[in-house]
């Protein structure tokens, strides 16, 4: 006769329930913040006029590093230098500017783009964005439209996998989900405030926004441990 303690069923029991619970909380990764703060939000230094220069500037925000970053002003000089960069929650990234205002009989266009990779190779499985601006009066026209692609040898551009668009006034935020999912990604924004054809009326805009959803490291790591736990249970009471 095989003798099994009540503490080995009772262990059994509780790595089935921890797979079950563990397997269902795959959310965002915590955050971890590793930039300087200068007490105002927005972490010191790192604007976009330095990501554009400053080699190998890259930041991290919990499990998710930014890098790789290029900013062009298409028409209109405001300033990349006013435009600041600073981690979003645990999962994402923000660009913040008190300087995205455009006069009557102007315009604006920015691109920015970026490299988003997952640390420790997981997967990112939904991109999101979200605009904040006062929604302008017509003709006016506040508008940020992103390809999302794949990442090439060398960090090289891929294919492109999806595409956001928002809209003040509008579409103020969206996401879509990647299926496959991707350790690295190449995001590119095309930022624009139109207000060439008014003849009254200013154009404001102050923050674009991006998240991400990757599993959770640590929930991987307790499902393998579950599993294997489990499974050892099982021999032991063969």
């Amino acid at each position: 006769m095989k003798y099994t303690s009540p503490i080995g069923k009772f262990s059994a029991a509780a790595l089935i329930a921890g797979f079950v619970l563990t397997f269902s909380t795959a959310v965002n990764v915590q955050a971890q913040i590793v930039v300087p703060g200068n007490g105002s939000g927005a972490p010191t230094g790192y604007n976009l006029y330095n990501a554009n220069n400053v080699p190998g500037f890259s930041i991290t925000n919990g499990n998710l590093v930014f890098s790789d970053f290029t900013a062009v002003e298409k028409s209109l000089a405001i300033g990349l230098s006013g435009t600041a960069i600073d981690t979003y929650n645990a999962n994402g990234i923000e660009f913040q500017s008190g300087v995205w205002t455009v006069d009557p009989g102007t315009n604006y266009d920015l691109s920015i783009s970026f490299i988003v990779s997952a640390l420790n190779g997981s997967p990112i499985t939904d991109v999101g964005a979200a605009l904040q601006a006062t929604p302008p009066t017509s003709p006016g026209m506040i508008s940020v439209d992103e390809t999302i692609s794949t990442v090439g040898p060398g960090g090289s551009i891929g294919n492109s996998i999806g595409a956001l668009a928002l809209l003040a006034g509008g579409i103020q935020s969206t996401n879509v989900e990647l299926n496959p999912s991707y350790s690295s990604l190449y995001i590119y924004k095309d930022f624009k405030m139109d207000n060439q054809t008014a003849t009254s009326g200013t154009l404001n805009a102050s923050d674009i926004i991006q998240t991400y959803v990757t599993p959770e490291p640590s929930t991987c790591a307790m499902l393998v441990s579950g599993l294997a736990g489990l499974g050892f249970m099982i021999r032991r009471r063969k």
